[in-house]
């Protein structure tokens, strides 16, 4: 396959078209995928934000690694996007994921444009539907974690997620349980599995071309 490397005018039209939602999704599944699409009736709504930003050297990707000082935290831990379940007072997913995401890392929605969303995705775990939505910017970001929120961050150059061997399963300690042959971005030694992964792969699927 060949990569279409993304401009922002490209990932935006791409966004507005059909996406392949489960299609990709489900082949980081760490467990039967229609589990993620078997939505509860008295589901949670969430927003998160794939923000793309201009690295030392190319564009990255951030995540953050979810602190463990919430016994109810189902993902505590875990590498995610930035985001969080939506408010009353949150006009739309999109606000949902931007004022996440500025409280979480401190990067406010005027730093970088919204291009979109991907497929809503339904962590069962937590019985939340998820909304990816993505931004992007050529410009360099500072980031502020909010300590009680985020234990730290991942800044993961985006042309690594087109490289295969960089996708691997293995066997992972999950909620005092034992998950067989999950798969896995390997991001530097972290591993990015489960929804926030499932993401990514619709994500990167977008700009691969058959």
């Amino acid at each position: 396959m060949a990569i279409i490397l993304p401009s922002a005018e490209h990932i935006q039209y791409t966004l507005s078209q059909d996406l392949p939602g489960k299609k990709v999704q489900s082949k980081l599944s760490p467990v039967e995928a229609s589990k993620y699409y078997e939505v509860r009736s008295d589901h949670k709504k969430a927003g998160v934000l794939l923000l793309i930003s201009q690295g030392e050297k190319e564009p990255i990707v951030s995540f953050i690694i979810r602190t463990s000082n919430h016994p109810g935290d189902k993902h505590a831990g875990q590498i995610s996007f930035p985001g969080g379940k939506k408010e009353e007072y949150d006009i739309s997913m999109i606000a949902c994921a931007q004022r996440e995401t500025h409280e979480e890392i401190g990067v406010s929605p005027e730093q970088y444009t919204v291009l979109g969303t991907l497929s809503n995705l339904y962590v069962y775990v937590s019985n939340f539907l998820i909304t990816p939505v993505v931004g992007y910017t050529t410009s360099s970001l500072g980031f502020t974690p909010e300590e009680s929120e985020v234990a730290g961050m991942i800044h993961h150059p985006l042309s690594d997620f087109y490289n295969y061997n960089n996708l691997k399963k293995k066997d992972l300690a999950i909620r005092q349980g034992i998950m067989k042959d999950v798969p896995y971005f390997d991001l530097n030694g972290q591993v990015l599995w489960g929804a926030t992964s499932m993401i990514m792969a619709e994500f990167i699927s977008l700009f691969l071309d058959d």
